[in-house]
């Protein structure tokens, strides 16, 4: 769904603060204000009120305002460190510094203009629309990717499952990388886990192709194609307040990669799997539902990154 993002600008000087995690968070009418837990390296604009010289306010009015709100919510529930560059102005909110950006992560000086992932490329077009576009993920070459654009942040395809096409899905490296990436592929298609990694800064997100069910992963995981998702990380959950997660209690030991799965005494949910096919078991990818004495399963998904 095409809106807007706020991510990262590159120019040849900027007033950048130090990374650290938010220390404070509110909002009131349609302004968020907030702070982090380290202190302002520069001077603030003469606009801002010295009762406020550790707060930054942000105007949900804004397409840019509701994304860095988007960014500052995830990385305190993924208890990251948030970086921050001063718009040296109060536009927000009288008297309140306003950040021209917010992120998470290294920008590892990068050359001006250089477009890592979905973020950059609604930075540099606002009003550019889901589709394939070709970006350079820090510190590797170029890459094509699929751009899912909503209000609240621009979402990055890294793996696209296909009911029944399993051909060479047991790999931590690409699954059909000559193809152009999208979410209604009719083969499944898959990135690297080094670049899924790369690119993923604060959360995953599942999407059934027959429900649209949504769920999504916490970004502390560190995503391996070829191992079995544990504790924490074997967890999905229902937004990005992390609520109604899934406790996994299972018996198939072998299903490895993206992890969802629930075996509870005779009752049965499954969820977004991924597996080698050991005993005799093609439990590569499926949706299962328990019904009458069946299983109902609809396999295809899809798995993204921001």
């Amino acid at each position: 769904m095409k809106k807007t993002i706020f991510s990262i600008l590159f120019i040849a000087s900027f007033n950048l603060y130090a990374s650290a995690k938010v220390s404070f968070l509110s909002v009131k009418n349609d302004v968020v204000y907030f702070s982090i837990a380290a202190d302002k390296e520069q001077t603030s604009p003469g606009c801002v009120a010295a009762e406020n010289s550790d707060l930054w306010a942000v105007s949900l009015l804004e397409t840019t305002g509701r994304a860095m709100y988007s960014i500052i919510v995830t990385a305190m529930a993924a208890d990251h460190e948030i970086s921050i560059e001063t718009a040296n102005d109060c536009e927000a909110s009288a008297g309140f510094e306003r950040p021209l950006e917010v992120y998470v992560g290294t920008r590892n000086n990068l050359p001006i203009g250089i477009v890592t992932n979905c973020n950059d490329v609604l930075l540099n077009d606002p009003n550019a629309p889901d589709g394939p576009y070709s970006v350079q993920p820090i510190g590797t070459g170029v890459l094509q990717v699929y751009c899912d654009m909503e209000w609240d942040g621009a979402w990055t395809l890294v793996m696209r499952a296909k009911e029944m096409d399993y051909a060479n899905w047991d790999t931590t490296g690409f699954v059909n990388k000559e193809i152009i990436p999208s979410p209604i592929l009719n083969v499944s298609y898959k990135i690297t886990d080094e670049l899924i990694n790369i690119l993923k800064t604060t959360v995953y997100k599942v999407v059934l192709d027959e429900t649209n069910v949504q769920r999504f992963f916490k970004g502390n995981c560190i995503y391996n194609h070829q191992a079995k998702a544990s504790g924490d990380c074997a967890k999905s959950y229902a937004d990005l307040y992390w609520s109604d997660p899934t406790y996994n209690v299972s018996s198939y030991d072998y299903i490895r990669g993206v992890y969802d799965f629930q075996y509870i005494q005779t009752s049965y949910r499954g969820g977004w799997r991924v597996g080698d096919g050991e005993n005799g078991q093609n439990f590569k990818y499926e949706d299962g539902q328990q019904i009458g004495n069946g299983y109902n399963y609809e396999a295809s998904f899809t798995l993204w990154v921001r």
